[in-house]
C-alpha cells in the first residue's frame, strides 16, 4: 500500500460517521460527491468533488478534504500537467491580450502581489487591476518574483511536505520580510496553513476600509467571497458598502468550479444575485465562472471594484460579459 492510500486509510479510520460533511457539502446537495458515504466506504462521485474545503471546516474530528484530494488524486494519476515545470502554474497559459496590452507598472517595493494559477493563466487583467487598487490605497507594489502555484490542488498530493514548504519558500524569501497578499484566498489559505504569513484580497481591503475610493453613483450589487473565503462575507460587505455600492443578498455559495455539479450551483448563485446589476466576486476561479456563464450578470473581481472607483476601468474591456457603469 503506497504512502497516499495509508494517509486515507489512517483518516477515514478516525471517522465517527456522523454525516456533518455531507449534510453541509454543496455537491452532495446535487447528488454529487458525498463525503460521509467516501469517509465510511470509500466509494462515491469523488470527481464531483469541488475540493471547497466544507466538509473539513465543520469536522472537528478527521481530514474528509485531505481525503477528497487524495482520492482525486489516484483516480487521475497520470494526469500531471506538464506545462507545470515550465511555467510553475497548474493551469496552462492562455492567450490573453492584456498580457502585452496592460501594464501593471510595479514600484519595485512594497507590497508583493501573488496572483496565484487562475489569475496569471486565464485573467492576467485582473493583476492589473490589483495594482491600480493598491496604488489608489497610497501602497507601492509589485509581482512576488518566483511565484507559482501555491500546492494547494491534488496533483501536488503525492509530492513530499518538505518538497511543497522548498516550493513555497523559494517565493517567499524573495518577499525579504515584507507584505505578500494573494489575489486567491486558496493561495493565502494554503500559505498560511504552512506558517507563511499571506493576507488575502478582503481582509486587505477591509483593513483599509480608511482609504478606500468611492463610486460617483450607488451600485447594486451581490458579492460572492468564493467557497473558501465564506468566513469573510460580512468583511467583504463592508468593503464594497464603503466604495458606495448596496448590497442586495445574504447568503453565497461555490461556483462549482469545473465539475458535473458546476450548472447546479451556478443556478443557486444566480437565483442569489438576481436583485443586484452586478457581482462583485473576491475568487479569481468563481470571476471566470460568473463571466463565462450563458445570459449571466456582469461581474467584477473586487480589486476591479476598488480600482473602477480610482477612476480606472481598463481591464473592464477584457471581459467576456460587457460591464456597465
Amino acid at each position: 500500500m503506497s504512502r497516499i492510500e495509508d494517509e486515507i486509510k489512517r483518516l477515514m479510520q478516525m471517522c465517527i460517521g456522523c454525516g456533518k460533511c455531507t449534510r453541509h457539502c454543496p455537491s452532495a446537495r446535487h447528488n454529487g460527491c458525498d463525503p460521509h458515504g467516501i469517509m465510511t466506504s470509500g466509494e462515491g462521485n469523488i470527481l464531483d468533488c469541488i475540493a471547497c474545503g466544507t466538509c473539513s471546516r465543520v469536522c472537528s474530528v478527521t481530514e474528509p478534504l485531505t481525503v477528497m484530494k487524495s482520492l482525486i488524486f489516484l483516480k487521475r494519476r497520470g494526469q500531471f500537467p506538464d506545462h507545470f515545470e515550465r511555467t510553475g502554474y497548474i493551469h496552462p497559459m492562455e492567450d490573453c491580450p492584456s498580457r502585452t496590452e496592460l501594464d501593471p507598472k510595479w514600484d519595485g517595493e512594497g507590497i508583493h502581489i501573488m496572483p496565484g494559477c487562475v489569475v496569471k493563466a486565464k485573467v492576467p487583467y485582473l493583476q492589473y487591476a490589483s495594482a491600480v487598487a493598491l496604488r489608489s490605497l497610497g501602497y507601492s507594489c509589485k509581482e512576488l518574483e518566483g511565484n507559482g502555484c501555491c500546492m494547494r490542488p491534488a496533483q501536488f498530493i503525492d509530492m513530499s511536505e518538505d518538497d511543497k514548504i522548498g516550493h513555497k519558500m523559494r517565493a517567499m524569501d524573495n518577499a525579504d520580510g515584507e507584505e505578500v497578499l494573494a489575489l486567491c484566498h486558496g493561495c493565502s489559505e494554503e500559505m498560511n496553513a504552512s506558517s507563511f504569513d499571506v493576507n488575502n484580497i478582503i481582509r486587505f481591503f477591509h483593513d483599509n476600509m480608511d482609504r478606500l475610493p468611492r463610486l460617483a453613483r450607488t451600485l447594486k450589487v451581490a458579492i460572492e467571497p468564493g467557497c473558501q473565503a465564506e468566513e469573510f462575507f460580512d468583511e467583504m460587505k463592508d468593503v464594497v458598502e464603503a466604495i458606495g455600492c448596496e448590497v442586495t443578498n445574504d447568503s453565497m455559495g461555490c461556483c462549482g468550479k469545473d465539475t458535473r455539479i458546476n450548472p447546479h450551483l451556478m443556478a443557486e448563485r444566480m437565483d442569489e444575485c438576481s436583485g443586484a446589476d452586478i457581482i462583485i466576486a473576491a475568487c479569481p476561479k468563481c470571476f471566470t465562472k460568473y463571466d463565462t456563464y450563458s445570459d449571466g450578470k456582469p461581474v467584477l473581481y473586487l480589486a476591479e471594484l476598488v480600482a473602477v472607483a480610482s477612476g480606472d476601468g481598463n481591464s473592464l474591456r477584457y471581459h467576456n460579459i460587457p460591464v456597465e457603469l
